[in-house]
């Protein structure tokens, strides 16, 4: 029996019925359920960053002394304990290592035509041999930063699951932690932070092991006790956006940035993100927040340049960006890897151009499987909120990036663009640009003193580069 036929039955009197029971009584017990639902709705609220999701440690590491040699224990500028993940120095290039002590699924979209990556193909949609990784490395410089860089953080993660989490980081008798990881390229900006250096003088696969290895012992000292310091740190270090300028000291500091979206149910999902993107960064309006500048002021569509450069031979492909999203939800592989997905989308919101054929745009996706709730939310709303959350952390990292004395003086996006992004934000301290915003104005003199005398700029390049408007 239909409770709707499919024909317009009529009385004989071709008139249709005045009363329908059936029809009254589902109408109410319609109403009763959306009565229901509007009751128990999902709510949400913005997290700070990705160290909010439980069953996750993230840890950060930059240093300015490539130049110098490493400076030993105690005197590097991979810091963070006491501080919160991510100590504050800021250097040219370094490491986010994103780890699970417990253990996460894994999934990864490879997205850009040329990427820096290691074991990419292990996690990928096609591979069954890999179920769960210890972690995600971030690095930079390029290939001697992947190899050192995810050695340095595979041996630590080796070490500490011996010592402090048998059991648990490693998953057979050989200590053989999976620990996939990206690359992006920022050599050009180290240069220029250090100019005096030769092309590859301070570079070193040793160099980025023990910066690698600094980031992953910070992650587990503040794990469940720290956050992300945002803006010019870890992979961030040494992050540029706009290279479509053919002045590179016309681009503006990329950096590293977070969000997560906290559900009531217990739910989380978040992202964290180095942006050191070809392209320029919008704001939810589409406006143009930071990119390359043009001299008169504002940002140089990148559409527009790449239009007038039709006859010219491609000059870029120093550009990637690479990042993590995260969930406590227990995924299979194939749903993590549409999670990884749906991240790629909310670059492509924030980010134009995104996952073009000389980019190596990457975007790793985990779940730590550590929701307890009593139903596990619909796969669309961690899509969603995936999306949400990677475009939010790619506007946090160059709104969070204080000015560069080796850039241009407008290197730093203007106070004004940034404000709906800041208010995102729990803590203010977790974000350069905005807790220097808080504190007042900061003269470039004052930046570059300070600068020179951590030796991110050379001295006999304190004329150029270090003095006062």
């Amino acid at each position: 029996m239909f409770l709707f036929s499919p024909c317009n039955h009529r009385h004989p009197n071709n008139t249709f019925p005045t009363t329908q029971p059936h029809l009254l009584l589902l109408l109410l017990l319609l109403l009763v359920l959306t009565i229901t639902v509007t009751d128990t709705a999902t709510t949400s609220r913005w997290r700070d960053d990705v160290t909010s999701i439980p069953g996750l440690a993230v840890g950060q590491s930059a240093s300015s002394h490539w130049s110098r040699g490493w400076p030993g224990p105690g005197q590097g500028q991979a810091q963070g304990r006491g501080q919160g993940a991510g100590g504050r120095a800021r250097g040219p290039t370094g490491v986010t290592a994103v780890l699970c002590p417990g253990g996460c699924g894994a999934a990864v979209a490879q997205v850009g035509g040329a990427p820096c990556t290691s074991q990419t193909d292990a996690v990928g949609g096609g591979s069954v041999g890999l179920t769960s990784v210890c972690g995600v490395a971030l690095t930079g410089g390029s290939i001697r930063g992947i190899y050192g860089s995810s050695a340095g953080v595979t041996e630590c993660v080796a070490n500490e699951s011996i010592t402090r989490f048998p059991g648990k980081l490693v998953y057979d008798e050989f200590h053989l932690p999976q620990i996939p990881s990206a690359a992006l390229l920022d050599l050009r900006y180290v240069q220029l932070r250090n100019p005096n250096a030769s092309q590859h003088q301070g570079l070193l696969y040793s160099d980025y092991f023990k910066v690698g290895w600094e980031a992953c012992t910070d992650a587990l000292a503040t794990h469940s006790k720290g956050s992300i310091l945002q803006g010019s740190h870890g992979a961030g270090a040494g992050a540029v956006v706009g290279h479509y300028c053919t002045n590179f000291s016309n681009t503006m500091k990329g950096g590293i940035g977070s969000s997560a979206k906290e559900y009531d149910n217990g739910a989380f999902v978040g992202t964290v993100v180095a942006v050191n993107a070809y392209g320029a960064i919008r704001n939810q309006k589409g406006e143009f927040m930071a990119g390359c500048l043009k001299e008169g002021g504002g940002i140089l569509d990148p559409v527009e340049q790449l239009e007038a450069e039709l006859n010219q031979t491609e000059s870029y492909g120093h550009l990637t960006v690479i990042g993590v999203v995260v969930t406590n939800v227990e995924l299979p592989k194939v749903y993590l890897k549409k999670l990884a997905q749906a991240a790629v989308f909310g670059l492509s919101d924030a980010v134009i151009p995104t996952a073009t054929s000389f980019d190596g745009d990457t975007i790793f996706a985990l779940s730590t499987e550590t929701f307890t709730g009593d139903s596990r939310p619909h796969l669309t709303l961690l899509e969603g909120a995936a999306r949400e959350s990677m475009a939010l952390s790619v506007r946090r990292a160059v709104c969070c990036t204080a000015s560069d004395p080796v850039l241009s003086v407008a290197s730093a996006v203007s106070p004004e663009l940034c404000k709906q992004v800041w208010e995102t934000f729990e803590h203010p301290g977790n974000c350069d640009a905005y807790r220097d915003y808080l504190q007042g104005p900061q003269s470039l003199s004052e930046l570059c003193q300070v600068e020179c005398i951590h030796g991110s700029v050379e001295t006999t390049n304190t004329a150029a580069n270090c003095s006062p408007l």
